[in-house]
């Protein structure tokens, strides 16, 4: 009710009502009793209730708990003091949550890596977030320190360090996998360090089959493409569903490719390919699950295109012949599902002309900010993060954080919003992590794990089923 209307029936109010007016501001006893109209009786008993109240609140307050000041709002839900109790009450309850933030940080090993983890997996908000995070920045770098002269260095290097009586393996122990070690032990008198180069097809590449759908690989020079690739047949062909690869130009590259994994056993990882041309690779796979075979034209995309992209910013007149031969192949009628490589631990790495991984993407997100080549065929896009075992965290988020970070959001972008514009992915694009398994001496050997692999593959079984 309002103040005047209030005023006008106060003989019509119980003197609890007219109390709890007075609780809630609406109007006090002095204008009560300047009507004329409160008896004697109703003031004595609305000063009962305000005593009544005050008492309460003092008691409640006193008591310094959540009980007692819960007590008093039950028993006075109108009271005077409803505002102060909700106040005190949260006042209260932040105290009680600082200090348990303050006891579970004091038991906290500031040394252990789970113990802190354990602390902001409690206390996402607390008052020693950034405290844990720096103490797992410490840790995280004198780990790195301690484990770089062993599980950095180059198979070659190490196992001369230990003909020369510089290491034993024994020091190994503890600082690298014991399948890694086994696999020294075994092979320290052979040539192998380098790994079996992948020979690339000479000359030209037969054309597209127009049959298949089309399946990009795209990546910088390095991004790790042409691995995960490797890692994508080689689980094919050990899962039963690689039935066939075409005879053509690609035959021997596409088998050198999935001959590079054995899964769970120790691999020496291939050297560097070139990067100068795209490779063409058709292939058959069949879905054990319902016997469908699939065809597929994989097209391992030159990293030199993203030089191109960034020659495109630069000087037109420098790009390579792998652009035009590129649009070429992207203007086929063939059903297309593109999959970007980012390499988690390129970040920073300047290549010979001194640029970052950062900027070709840049370039890149330029190129295709503009470009046509989505607006038809195109099935989805994907950028995946190769490396993604180095990341802290492998979680949708921890994905989505760098994919949005600076150095692939240009890209990121680029073709978010060309999924948009095309009505590709339902218009999202989508992140994916991509792992080849646990690598270590510099990148050179590699337990295979195809978990990651395993995602793709069963992404082109759903895609392309949906064109046949």
């Amino acid at each position: 009710m309002e103040k005047q209307e209030i005023l006008n029936h106060i003989e019509d109010l119980s003197s609890q009502q007219l109390y709890e007016a007075i609780s809630e501001g609406v109007v006090t006893m002095d204008d009560l009793v300047d009507t004329e109209k409160l008896g004697i009786t109703k003031r004595r008993e609305i000063n009962a209730y305000l005593k009544a109240d005050d008492e309460a609140w003092k008691s409640a307050n006193n008591s310094g708990t959540v009980t007692a000041i819960e007590d008093y709002k039950t028993k006075f839900p109108k009271g005077k003091h409803i505002k102060d109790a909700d106040g005190t009450i949260a006042n209260i309850s932040s105290i009680v949550a600082a200090k348990k933030d303050d006891e579970a940080w004091q038991k906290t090993d500031k040394n252990n890596r789970n113990s802190l983890n354990s602390y902001l997996n409690d206390f996402p908000n607390g008052n020693h977030v950034t405290e844990a995070n720096e103490a797992l920045g410490k840790i995280r770098r004198e780990r790195i320190q301690t484990i770089k002269n062993v599980k950095n260095k180059l198979p070659y290097f190490l196992v001369q360090d230990i003909r020369d009586g510089k290491l034993s393996f024994e020091d190994l122990e503890g600082e690298l996998n014991p399948q890694f070690i086994e696999f020294l032990r075994e092979n320290i008198d052979k040539d192998i360090w380098n790994g079996v180069p992948l020979v690339l097809p000479e000359g030209r590449q037969d054309e597209v089959d127009p049959n298949h759908t089309e399946v990009y690989f795209w990546g910088v020079p390095g991004s790790g493409k042409t691995c995960a690739l490797g890692s994508v047949l080689s689980t094919a062909d050990h899962k039963g569903y690689l039935t066939k690869i075409k005879d053509g130009s690609g035959f021997n590259y596409a088998t050198q490719l999935k001959n590079i994994f054995n899964p769970g056993k120790v691999d020496v990882l291939p050297p560097p390919t070139s990067d100068a041309s795209t490779q063409y690779l058709p292939i058959e796979l069949t879905n054990l699950e319902n016997g469908k075979i699939i065809s597929v034209s994989i097209l391992e995309v030159a990293g030199e295109v993203f030089k191109d992209f960034y020659r495109l910013s630069d000087d037109p007149q420098k790009v390579s012949s792998n652009h035009p031969n590129l649009e070429h192949l992207l203007a086929s009628n063939n059903r297309k599902i593109h999959f970007f490589f980012v390499d988690y631990s390129l970040d920073d790495r300047r290549d010979n002309d001194n640029l970052k991984q950062s900027d070709y993407l840049k370039a890149a997100a330029s190129y295709f900010d503009e470009s046509k080549v989505f607006e038809k065929n195109t099935d989805a896009i994907y950028l995946v993060i190769t490396k993604s075992d180095m990341m802290e965290s492998n979680d949708a988020n921890s994905v989505k954080e760098y994919l949005n970070g600076s150095k692939c959001a240009s890209l990121t972008t680029a073709l978010r919003n060309q999924c948009k514009k095309n009505h590709i992915n339902l218009g999202n694009l989508i992140g994916l992590r991509f792992s080849i398994g646990e690598v270590c001496l510099g990148g050179k050997l590699c337990i295979h794990n195809p978990e990651t692999s395993e995602h793709i593959l069963d992404i082109l079984f759903r895609k392309v089923a949906q064109n046949n």
